[in-house]
């Protein structure tokens, strides 16, 4: 199980017991378990008596966090649709909900949050590290969408590490070569010194290895020049 897995089972646990392991105010407690039970009705009346849409728990989790972490699908489409919906509010993990989107490999939802307006590019860890880590059947997908609006594909990470290196850790070979394909550089090296290659060399798939150290070879052909 790759550590995004892990990460991703520790938010829904979190969620899920958080009403035994916080004594958090009436009114949050009384939010989050509308939003356990995907209650629409109870989340808008409280809304509408000046409960924030924002309102977020003692881990920064919002209940659109929530609703994507839970898959509570009414309360997604509602926040959605809310005008004042901060869809770019950060857990205190520095977490937005396209980055939990991109955890549980959702594509309809992590579609539904860009069409919203949610960013898909900002510093430190960023959503395609996440989409590129995922092995579900639709990862690649995740990440063309990603691609598609423009995420940077050599993005980053605190520790210098990019989306193409958790891939090849974690991820689908076909994301590793749709990565590749679209221009990621094989060659970067994070704060350990490390390439794709050599995270590549974590996992159990030759395959991946070979692929990426063929594509280093062949940028560094390219880079010598061959006409």
């Amino acid at each position: 199980m790759n550590l995004f897995c892990i990460r991703f089972l520790f938010l829904v646990l979190s969620m899920t017991l958080w009403a035994a392991a916080r004594a958090e105010s009436p009114t949050v407690q009384a939010w989050f378990d509308a939003l356990k039970k995907d209650d629409v009705w109870t989340l808008s009346s409280m809304q509408m008596k000046g409960v924030s849409t924002n309102l977020a728990d003692d881990d920064g989790n919002t209940a659109l966090h929530g609703a994507i972490a839970l898959g509570k699908l009414d309360t997604l489409k509602w926040l959605l649709n809310q005008p004042d919906i901060a869809i770019n509010q950060r857990n205190n993990a520095n977490e937005t909900a396209l980055m939990f989107a991109a955890i549980r490999c959702d594509h309809a939802a992590a579609k539904a949050l860009i069409e919203r307006g949610a960013a898909i590019n900002h510093t430190g860890w960023a959503p395609l590290h996440y989409a590129a880590s995922c092995k579900a059947s639709n990862a690649t997908d995740l990440v063309h969408l990603m691609l598609e609006h423009h995420a940077y594909i050599d993005a980053e990470s605190p520790n210098g590490s990019t989306p193409l290196m958790l891939a090849a850790q974690y991820g689908r070979f076909e994301t590793v070569r749709l990565l590749v394909k679209a221009g990621a550089d094989v060659a970067i090296r994070n704060q350990r010194d490390l390439n794709a290659v050599d995270f590549a060399g974590l996992r159990d798939s030759p395959d991946v290895k070979q692929y990426l150290h063929g594509a280093l070879l062949d940028k560094k052909r390219l880079k010598k020049g061959t006409w």
